[in-house]
């Protein structure tokens, strides 16, 4: 009598026969039969998913549930874009942002101040150190003092008394005549003294001031009326002189290891002075581990002259940022990429200089930049393995065509483990951080087996992967010194 045969053959009570088509309870569109059935869905807020379809009417579901690639967030990780259930589509590291110091590479002068534990570890603001019981000295430390570096000022346990007062017989008020003048015990004032109106010059062949221009030293005078000390010089030498350099003077010029800072004259005991000294300091000789990368560290700021040094100097031209460094040697990146190429021709050129490195390990620990560079030039042309002959090709102020290679994997892993001091010292010298570009895959002189090659790429671990050789990525160059 309902009609409802389950799809058999019926007669109906009218007459009907046939097979009808089953009409779902609630109506024909089964609206009511799906919610009555729990299918009450119909739109889920983003990032949800409609899941489970109502079998009679497919724009009604069951629930809303999040999509199957979200995942929860490791402590020291963020999500990136809605959460979902707390879950996100992708987790990234909390890099601290403000927190630019770790504990090894706070500056001298400053101590810790806020902290921030990122998924690197910890880092670190910092403060000038108060240098508790320390204080500023105007007229320089007492004898035997010690001292306290507090940001950039050099303070001091105790400072040295001096009179301010000008000497007994001396007034601060000039009187103009022949009276003569001197200082007070602190040196910042002038102390002059009584008028003399009728003064008589009591050295008159006396005429010199100083005796720093005489050849052969000078003979002196006191002169009572200007109060005073006049000098002349001796017409000839009244023993024979030895000329010598200050202390940090040299008397040869600088020899190639070495770069001039400056010059002056030899000195003699008598006060004459003859032919010239050199102050020279050591620098580095590219290519070379002269031992002058002692001096440097990771985040310092390697300049056109070979030197070194935390922070730039009036006068020197910035070239690079030392990114690894082993003993007495280091590498220094360029401060940012030169161009964009491919490593080699094709994805299929053969390479048979270089090793198939397949380790992640293997890969971090290689560092032979140069050794790398010059095997693939020796094997190949420009046209055959762009990037290398990219960064051969590169030069600066103070350096040369063929002074820079291009790095090894393992710079990139030195990179990646020190990034805050290695970005911190390319934002002083102007520089860009590799980080800064979107994708930043930097190519290395490393292979990884016949169609792909080792690259700088700073979102997994070592700051490593690899890609096929014929496509296209940056190239920043490196020094070996």
């Amino acid at each position: 009598d309902t009609e409802d045969c389950g799809g058999a053959d019926f007669v109906g009570t009218d007459g009907t026969q046939g097979t009808p088509d089953i009409i779902p309870p609630g109506g024909g569109g089964g609206d009511k039969s799906c919610v009555e059935m729990g299918y009450d869905k119909t739109s889920c807020t983003q990032p949800y998913l409609l899941n489970k379809q109502c079998p009679v009417n497919d724009k009604y579901y069951a629930e809303c549930i999040c999509p199957a690639n979200y995942e929860e967030c490791d402590e020291h990780y963020y999500g990136v874009g809605l959460a979902c259930d707390g879950k996100y589509a992708e987790c990234k590291c909390n890099t601290c942002e403000g927190y630019d110091y770790t504990e090894s590479n706070i500056p001298k002068g400053y101590i810790k101040d806020k902290s921030c534990e990122s998924c690197n570890g910890w880092k670190y603001t910092i403060k000038p150190n108060p240098c508790d019981g320390y204080k500023e000295c105007a007229n320089g430390p007492a004898s035997g003092a010690s001292s306290c570096l507090s940001g950039n000022k050099i303070l001091y346990s105790d400072c040295q008394n001096c009179d301010s007062a000008c000497p007994e017989g001396t007034t601060e008020s000039n009187p103009g005549g022949c009276g003569g003048s001197t200082k007070n015990g602190c040196g910042d004032k002038t102390c002059y003294y009584p008028y003399k109106a009728c003064c008589t010059d009591e050295c008159p062949s006396y005429t010199l001031s100083s005796a720093s221009s005489c050849s052969y030293g000078a003979t002196s005078c006191y002169d009572s009326c200007y109060g005073k000390t006049w000098y002349k010089c001796n017409d000839a030498p009244i023993h024979t002189h030895s000329y010598s350099c200050p202390s940090g003077y040299q008397v040869s010029t600088c020899s190639s290891s070495q770069t001039l800072v400056g010059t002056t004259s030899k000195v003699c005991s008598c006060g004459a002075t003859s032919g010239t000294c050199y102050k020279c300091e050591s620098k580095a000789v590219w290519g070379q581990c002269t031992g002058y990368a002692a001096n440097c560290e990771i985040g310092d700021i390697v300049f056109s002259d070979g030197t070194c040094n935390r922070n730039t100097v009036s006068g020197k031209t910035p070239i690079a940022v030392v990114a690894y460094k082993s003993g007495s040697c280091a590498q220094a990146l360029a401060l940012a990429q030169i161009t964009t190429t491919k490593w080699a021709q094709e994805r299929t050129t053969t390479v048979t200089s270089l090793p198939q490195v397949k380790g992640w390990d293997d890969a971090a620990a290689d560092v032979g930049s140069c050794v790398n560079s010059k095997k693939l030039m020796a094997e190949g042309n420009a046209t055959k393995f762009p990037a290398v002959w990219a960064a051969h090709n590169y030069s600066t102020a103070g350096t040369k065509v063929g002074d820079w290679c291009l790095p090894a994997a393992g710079i990139f892993t030195s990179y990646y483990n020190q990034q805050s001091a290695v970005n911190l010292g390319l934002e002083r010298a102007g520089g860009v951080a590799i980080t800064a570009h979107e994708y930043n895959k930097t190519w290395s002189s490393t292979l990884w087996n016949e169609y792909s090659a080792w690259l700088g790429y700073f979102y997994q671990n070592y700051g490593l992967r690899y890609e096929s050789k014929g496509s296209e990525f940056l190239v920043r160059p490196v020094l070996e010194f």
